[in-house]
């Protein structure tokens, strides 16, 4: 990651269920405000990417304020958003990805 910041939150939605509590937008907003890169998710269908956007700019004032109720209808919006434009997402192949990594070693080494 390259920028400003130090670290970065990912908040993941996978039902509408989270939109509908205090503390994901309290979460969120403390995320933003102690100026940690705060990124929504969405998922993508089984073996697609998933969408996702930088928060930190679209939701600095109602962060600072803590206007939780802005900052969960405007998750909402995202969420809905990303899930109609869905269809956009590419599908992720790993095709060969088995021949490379070999027992007992990991992609990552």
């Amino acid at each position: 990651m390259t920028g400003p910041h130090e670290v970065a939150i990912v908040v993941t939605l996978l039902d509408d269920k989270s939109l509908a509590t205090e503390e994901l937008a309290e979460a969120v907003a403390a995320a933003i405000a102690a100026g940690f890169a705060t990124h929504l998710m969405i998922p993508g269908p089984p073996g697609h990417t998933s969408c996702g956007i930088f928060l930190n700019e679209v939701l600095d004032t109602p962060a600072r304020r803590s206007n939780t109720q802005i900052i969960l209808r405007c998750l909402a919006q995202l969420r809905a958003a990303a899930l109609a434009n869905m269809s956009r997402v590419e599908p992720v192949i790993l095709d060969g990805i088995k021949d490379e990594i070999s027992p007992g070693h990991t992609a990552a080494s």
